[in-house]
């Protein structure tokens, strides 16, 4: 933790400022019974300044360019610190301790004074999560986060599904998230030094795929027994491990499919998007009608309305129907880039696969609804 001091000082560029503030408050808390966890801890050192959020369960550091007149540690509002930094003009901002412990926001004209808060009371962090694990492109991990995370329980009475499921070996790393109704998986390259798993908070997760938006390069992977931390240019990410063990899931991948359905993405998630307007208030089912190249989309909900859609196909195997979330196949559909999707089907009872036309390094799977006619 840092040592408390009143010669705090530094001078800093308004947008280098606003940019790493607005990174690092993304971890604080709105509300806490902590009053210190909706603080951002200003750490200015002689080569510049670092900025640390935290809710406990995730921890976001970046660094700012400054000119550091006194090194020192303080503990900001948080959210507030933040909307300051985006009134203020596009000009230095000095900030500066006063022998009373408050920090003062001065830029041209305006000037701000703000209460801190006690540095002792800010959590500690892991400022190393452990050994350097593995290395993947900052592009890669945002897509395998995208084309998982959206998955995960929001049921918090299992924890171990309300993550996602990183486990790297051999060159490569597999991530999988699941809420029991679907699960998804995707498989990359990732230049890992030994094996590790872990199952990170979906928040976590999500909050990383942002940081990593128009980041090029590697990304560096360390971990603890309960923590793993991303290393990005510039800024680094911790996170705690959720507790428990992911259920296995490889043989809920169809083997041998009986049915496979290939059509244009973007027209089967238009038509399921349509239909599932009239299917809100039946638990968002819709009818996939497989026959003769096409596939048959419709919904029906008593005193709301029907709707139906028929999207042309390329179709293996004999009629079928079954029946879906629509929400579950569009959040699905949303996260697959090439421009035709295979959906695989075994039986009417059992869970289909979504796929990319291209490649097998992920797969949708999800549970069919029982409907009766």
């Amino acid at each position: 933790m840092p040592t408390k001091t009143h010669t705090f000082a530094l001078q800093c560029a308004r947008d280098t400022l606003l940019i790493a503030a607005q990174t690092a408050v993304r971890a604080v808390s709105r509300a806490s019974s902590l009053p210190s966890l909706t603080y951002l801890l200003l750490d200015a050192r002689a080569d510049g300044l670092t900025l640390t959020g935290t809710n406990l369960e995730l921890a976001i550091s970046t660094r700012a360019t400054s000119t550091v007149s006194g090194a020192g540690a303080v503990l900001v509002p948080g959210r507030l610190f933040h909307e300051i930094l985006s009134s203020l003009p596009n000009a230095p901002v000095a900030l500066t301790q006063r022998e009373t412990g408050a920090v003062t926001v001065a830029c041209e004209s305006v000037t701000f004074e703000l209460p801190t808060g006690a540095l002792d009371d800010f959590p500690s962090l892991p400022t190393e999560a452990g050994p350097d694990l593995a290395t993947v492109d900052a592009q890669v991990l945002q897509t395998i986060i995208r084309q998982t995370a959206y998955a995960a329980s929001t049921d918090e009475t299992r924890p171990f599904l309300t993550g996602t499921y990183f486990q790297a070996n051999d060159g490569a790393v597999e991530v999988a998230a699941t809420d029991g109704g679907r699960l998804a998986i995707r498989r990359a390259v990732m230049a890992s030094t030994q094996p590790f798993d872990a199952i990170l908070p979906k928040r976590s997760v999500v909050e990383l795929a942002r940081l990593l938006g128009g980041i090029s390069g590697p990304v560096t992977v360390s971990a603890s027994e309960t923590h793993v931390a991303f290393a990005l240019p510039a800024v680094r990410l911790v996170t705690r491990r959720i507790a428990g063990a992911f259920p296995a899931y490889q043989h809920v991948v169809p083997a041998a499919p009986a049915h496979r359905i290939t059509a244009a993405t973007a027209a089967l998630r238009n038509a399921v998007c349509r239909v599932g307007i009239t299917a809100r208030d039946s638990s968002h089912v819709v009818r996939l009608t497989v026959g003769e190249q096409v596939v048959d989309i419709g919904s029906n909900t008593p005193d709301v309305g029907s709707a139906s859609e028929r999207v042309a196909a390329d179709v293996t195997g004999p009629p079928v129907t079954i029946a879906f979330n629509a929400v579950f196949l569009l959040e699905a559909l949303d996260v697959i880039e090439t421009a035709e999707t295979v959906l695989e089907l075994t039986s009417p009872q059992v869970p289909a696969a979504l796929r990319p036309i291209r490649g097998d390094d992920h797969v949708h799977i999800i549970a069919p609804v029982r409907v009766y006619a």
